[in-house]
């Protein structure tokens, strides 16, 4: 409002959004009517939703904002592939619990390959003095159905003695679990997994922490291929400012695997790749698998 702010007056713009969704086919053809995905809500500023695909044809979106009782919280929905939404909540299902005690914001999520679930991970902050953090996670089903609680698990406890980022997580593709990476104290990008019940089964740090480097940010992950996901950041280190980045295995091992690709008499791929001590191979309606030392 650049006339008001001419007299020196303070102006909040508060609005009333809403979500939406439609269907697009690959060359840009709009294929159906927008359908409200969230009813309407009224906020301070503007509401940033983002977005993945459910492996069905459908996605989910996810939203943080303090629009409703004035408390921040993380919302999640569905929708088929169509475009219908099959959460009944009409402003999003709360991915935790609301007490009134601590915000819930700045979401990261993927969908579980296997039973296409939705993997939310979040930032729980103590909204007293909001120096306190940690991470929750949860698990969340098409039509809404929170699996590991309504709070979700706190694969972080909160804590004021680490300075924590937006966690990103990346879903193993065999469904076997995710890792779930972030910046630690601006020094080091640390990670660590869990497996499908949420059960954190290790920790691995990817960059080494040292006074000369800070790290500004965290946030691009290639998502798993082959056994391993790429993760980036920016980072100083000496003056000099540069992009770093790390392969992360679903073991929490790093650095580039060897992979190679054949195909059995169907013609259906098989990928193979060596992880650490492990060889995996992944395909389906593998029947029988033969190793055979080349030496």
């Amino acid at each position: 409002f650049p006339s008001a702010l001419q007299y020196g007056l303070t102006v909040v713009a508060v609005a009333a959004q809403s979500t939406f969704v439609a269907k697009y086919a690959t060359d840009g053809t709009q294929l159906s009517q927008e359908e409200r995905l969230m009813d309407t809500v009224s906020i301070s500023g503007q509401i940033c939703h983002s977005v993945c695909p459910d492996g069905q044809g459908g996605g989910y979106a996810w939203i943080s904002h303090p629009a409703l009782n004035n408390i921040f919280e993380v919302y999640v929905f569905h929708f088929d592939s169509e475009g219908h939404n099959t959460i009944s909540a009409p402003t999003g299902l709360i991915a935790s619990q609301p007490d009134g005690q601590n915000f819930h914001s700045i979401p990261f999520a993927a969908f579980h390959p296997g039973s296409h679930d939705l993997l939310v991970t979040f930032v729980e902050v103590d909204a007293l003095s909001q120096t306190r953090n940690g991470f929750r996670v949860n698990r969340i089903t098409p039509d809404g159905t929170k699996l590991w609680g309504d709070g979700g698990i706190a694969v972080i406890p909160m804590t004021d003695e680490e300075d924590l980022s937006v966690p990103y997580i990346d879903a193993f593709p065999d469904g076997t679990g995710a890792s779930i990476a972030y910046k630690l104290n601006d020094k080091s990008v640390v990670a660590f997994g869990i497996d499908a019940n949420g059960t954190v089964t290790w920790h691995t740090t990817l960059s080494t922490p040292a006074d000369d480097y800070n790290i500004s940010m965290c946030d691009a992950t290639s998502g798993y291929h082959n056994g391993q996901t790429i993760l980036a950041w920016q980072g100083s280190r000496n003056n000099t400012l540069g992009l770093y980045g790390q392969n992360l295995h679903q073991d929490g091992t790093l650095g580039p695997s060897s992979e190679s690709s054949v195909e059995d008499a169907e013609n259906s791929v098989l990928t193979i790749y060596q992880s650490s001590d492990c060889i995996h191979i992944v395909g389906s309606d593998i029947q029988q698998v033969e190793l055979v030392n080349m030496a």
